[in-house]
């Protein structure tokens, strides 16, 4: 350091004096002009918020995940996904992970809508028709996206799963026999008591006659006995 001290010394007395006024006044020039841009500096970065200051933009998306694992074969499934975002967005592209039979390719706004944030929102429309039996498979909806303001390099990727799968109709099983009705018995008709007019009359008759014998008195009467017949009077056969 006194090397250089000394070197500073002999410089002085050797260079003539407006030459040594000339590079004071250079130097002071050189010192004001980095005091200017240290300020200027100062003053940009105060003005500029910097990362901390301003959340990093995320998407909001309802529903955010879907399950048609069970759908029923020659049906159609529909879903409206709406995405919107915390901060300024720009949606790039809507994919779907892989192909699966019965899924439509989605349609969406958001790649044409430009920009969306919290009050500006886009939709996708996502549709599912099997018309086969398949078992269930996981897949996923990608939404492509930055920031408004950041480069295409900065793109992130929101994932949306999704659940698929179709299995065929039933068969119902067949309906139980309706029950045979059991014909009830026909009512047997009672029998008709006999006409009887000839008893009728005998026993008015005999109640005329003698009104305490009746006609079965007279049939409970005990026989009498038969009477014999009398031979002939001037029969072959007399001895007489």
């Amino acid at each position: 350091m006194k090397k250089i001290l000394n070197q500073f010394s002999e410089l002085r007395k050797t260079m003539p004096r407006n030459v040594q006024w000339l590079a004071l006044a250079v130097a002071f020039i050189v010192v004001l002009i980095l005091m200017t841009m240290l300020l200027r500096d100062s003053g940009n970065d105060a003005s500029v918020p910097t990362d901390t200051d301003t959340p990093a933009p995320d998407l909001i998306v309802t529903p955010d995940s879907i399950d048609w694992s069970k759908t029923m074969v020659n049906t159609r499934q529909s879903m409206k996904i709406t995405v919107a975002a915390t901060a300024p967005v720009t949606v790039t592209a809507v994919r779907a992970s892989g192909d699966m039979p019965g899924l439509i390719a989605p349609k969406t706004t958001c790649t044409n809508i430009g920009e969306i944030n919290d009050k500006i929102s886009c939709t996708i429309d996502v549709q599912y028709a099997p018309t086969a039996a398949a078992d269930a498979r996981a897949m996923a909806l990608y939404i492509d996206w930055r920031g408004a303001d950041m480069p295409d390099t900065m793109t992130q990727t929101q994932n949306i799963p999704i659940v698929l799968g179709a299995r065929a109709d039933t068969p119902k099983p067949a309906a139980d026999p309706a029950p045979t009705a059991t014909p009830e018995p026909e009512p047997i008709p009672e029998p008709t008591p006999e006409h009887r007019p000839i008893r009728d009359e005998i026993e008015r008759d005999i109640a005329a006659i003698s009104p305490d014998l009746g006609l079965d008195d007279i049939w409970n009467t005990p026989d009498t006995p038969a009477i014999a017949d009398t031979p002939k009077k001037g029969g072959r056969g007399d001895d007489n």
